[in-house]
């Protein structure tokens, strides 16, 4: 088995840097070469350019002219849609307005939740029409000594309904808490009608909701405040 000596090695590096010195000059010949074939022959192409173009009929040019112009414009006009959607974990639709509002879900108690939940019930239920014949009821509300009589309209909210006759809310939230089989108040519909009795504050005292058929549901004042269902 031969060995390659140092000076073997020397003279292969040598000969390598040769062969690249070499490559390199053929290279700038080569580039030399064309550049000077191009110089020469730019005048010759301007020329024959210029020539063609006064040949082409006014309409062509203004044409021409037009689209290097709008092919210009779209390559520098800015592409992609930088909006940023909404995280539809944290986007909720109210029901009655129709507007969006961020709710931090993850930040709710279980209490918070509940309240909440009771609050969602009473401002969001709407009255559904009902398909049978609904029996014609006053428009206009009985009011005499605290005494409320209001027949249930289409479109009619139970939030809505206390509003107007300044009632408690909360007295509101807490018997939708014990409304219990049936959830009549959950339920409401055209053509029921709801008899309140109130005090000089507007505290609900006892309410009593008529159904179509005439069943009824009583939810009474207790001594501590709370309600309960009769």
């Amino acid at each position: 088995m031969s060995r390659i000596t140092a000076g073997e090695r020397i003279s292969g590096k040598k000969k390598a840097k040769r062969k690249q010195t070499k490559n390199l000059s053929e290279f700038r010949a080569l580039l030399t070469e064309s550049l000077s074939t191009l110089k020469t022959k730019m005048p010759v192409w301007k020329e024959q350019g210029l020539l063609f173009w006064q040949r082409l009929p006014m309409p062509h040019r203004i044409g021409l002219m037009t689209a290097s112009a709008v092919l210009l414009l779209l390559l520098f006009l800015p592409w992609g849609n930088d909006e940023v959607m909404p995280s539809a974990e944290h986007v909720t639709e109210s029901a009655s307005s129709g507007e969006r509002k961020s709710v931090p879900i993850g930040n709710l108690s279980s209490n918070e939740t509940d309240e909440t939940r009771t609050k969602s019930v009473a401002k969001n239920t709407d009255v559904q029409s009902n398909k049978g014949p609904v029996a014609e009821k006053p428009n206009r509300p009985v009011k005499a000594s605290g005494a409320i009589a209001h027949a249930i309209k289409d479109g009619d909210t139970l939030s809505n309904i206390f509003r107007r006759y300044d009632l408690s809310l909360p007295d509101l939230y807490a018997m939708i808490k014990v409304q219990g089989k049936g959830e009549p108040l959950s339920q409401i519909k055209p053509g029921q009608e709801l008899r309140m009795q109130s005090d000089d504050q507007g505290r609900v005292v006892q309410m009593k909701v008529v159904a179509l058929s005439g069943d009824s549901v009583t939810f009474k004042r207790q001594a501590d405040g709370s309600f309960r269902r009769l």
